[in-house]
């Protein structure tokens, strides 16, 4: 594709963007209580309980949820999980890293997001691990700004993660989001080579776009597990995720899936 033809995206209107931020405040109030909810003793079924629970609370439909013939509303992905674990009857426990990916659908607009938590104690490795992952969604978040290029975002990511002597997977990406859960524009996290398949377009005021790195600690290599759904990480390594929905605006980057309790911005003004 040229690289100014973005005709394949859908750019949002200020009032369709204003839809989506109502779905991504309510995914940020979910993603926080289940968060807090893992704890040993706890099944990975019983969070996707919750999450069903809380999605009548707040009058939203679980995005995830038959996507695909998916079979519940969140991914949960623990420890080498890197993304899509099935929710089931694993029991949580204490040091586990574990991976919360999450999209909700209010009145028709979506919000999808992701963040890690770990279960107490754990090691400074596992500690150094969901903070990189989450530097490099934030560094990502800053370079999407209009005027710059998507392997701005890209470079911004890859940059954090590297640095810290961790890798980025590559199989899978971020995505644009909006009327469906993967859009146009896909936002690798990982600096992409010549003829990759990646499109390095010009990012524009009106995109929405998920910005999800999922690092590993140490090999990117990844691979599918035999329920066709749960991708692990293939030297058996732990694996991060942090993921958020944003809106491009002329002069402003609104973060639309912002928890409370996160040290960023969620309207990033330049």
């Amino acid at each position: 594709m040229p690289d100014n033809d973005w005709k394949t995206m859908e750019l949002k209107t200020r009032h369709e963007i204003e839809k989506m931020k109502i779905a991504g405040s309510i995914l940020a109030k979910i993603l926080s209580e289940l968060s807090q909810s893992c704890v040993p003793g706890k099944t990975t079924s019983s969070i996707d309980a919750l999450a069903f629970k809380l999605c009548e609370k707040y009058s939203a439909k679980p995005t995830f949820f038959g996507y695909r013939d998916y079979p519940g509303a969140i991914c949960i992905s623990v420890n080498d999980e890197v993304i899509h674990g099935l929710p089931g009857k694993r029991v949580l426990k204490e040091g586990d890293l574990i991976g919360l990916d999450m999209g909700v659908t209010y009145e028709g607009w979506i919000a999808d997001s992701a963040l890690t938590v770990i279960i107490p104690p754990f090691s400074k490795k596992m500690e150094k691990l969901r903070d990189t992952t989450q530097k490099a969604l934030y560094a990502g978040i800053k370079a999407a700004k209009p005027g710059s290029k998507l392997f701005d975002i890209s470079s911004a990511i890859f940059k954090i993660i590297k640095e810290n002597g961790f890798s980025s997977v590559r199989e899978f990406v971020g995505h644009g989001v909006g009327r469906n859960l993967h859009e146009e524009p896909s936002v690798p996290n990982f600096v992409p080579e010549n003829n990759s398949g990646f499109r390095n377009i010009k990012i524009l005021p009106g995109m929405t776009i998920a910005i999800e790195p999922m690092v590993n600690e140490g090999s990117h290599n990844v691979k599918v597990s035999g329920d066709n759904w749960t991708v692990t990480t293939a030297d058996g390594k732990l694996s991060a995720h942090f993921e958020h929905t944003i809106a491009i605006l002329k002069n402003e980057i609104h973060v639309l899936t912002k928890r409370e309790d996160e040290k960023i911005d969620e309207i990033i003004k330049f």
